[in-house]
């Protein structure tokens, strides 16, 4: 038998859902790190991802344990976006949102031959394009690569 589950609707139901689920998130947490024997739970991908979201959208459970309102979010940079990939973050280029990481090509720009990508690097989404590019510079210069023209979007270590 299937059992259909539906979101609450009007904020108030809304507001009590999202508190009972964050008590119960705090009251599994809680439980783990309260006996020395469950310690070992901590290590489990899926208890990991819970504590790391919690600490995110749920207030403290000594303050609460409420759902974090919308203007008192972390910074982007810091937030995860899916429990599926912790090190996906957002990003906003002009009027694009994404969710996820940024890549940047660098490929060589000489008028009579193809053009080959030299160069391929992926970074978190929050870093400025504007701060990739000296970044890449110091890259092509450090390996000697051929004249080569940056286009995309991304970040590498700094040089």
């Amino acid at each position: 038998m299937k059992v259909a589950y539906r979101f609450p609707s009007g904020e108030d139901k809304r507001q009590q859902f999202l508190h009972l689920v964050g008590q119960d998130g705090w009251g599994l947490l809680s439980a783990i790190t309260a006996d020395p024997q469950s310690h070992w739970m901590l290590s489990i991908p899926a208890i990991d991802t819970l504590e790391r979201i919690w600490k995110q959208d749920y207030l403290p459970q000594d303050e609460g344990g409420t759902w974090i309102a919308d203007e008192d979010r972390l910074e982007a940079a810091r937030l995860f976006y899916s429990p599926y990939d912790l090190d996906a973050s957002a990003a906003k280029k002009r009027s694009a949102y994404c969710i996820g990481y940024k890549v940047h090509f660098t490929e060589t720009c000489d008028e009579d031959l193809p053009r080959l990508i030299t160069h391929v690097a992926t970074d978190i989404g929050p870093i400025p394009d504007r701060e990739a590019l000296e970044d890449y510079s110091c890259v092509l210069t450090a390996t000697g690569s051929p004249s080569s023209t940056a286009f995309g979007r991304c970040r590498i270590r700094r040089c």
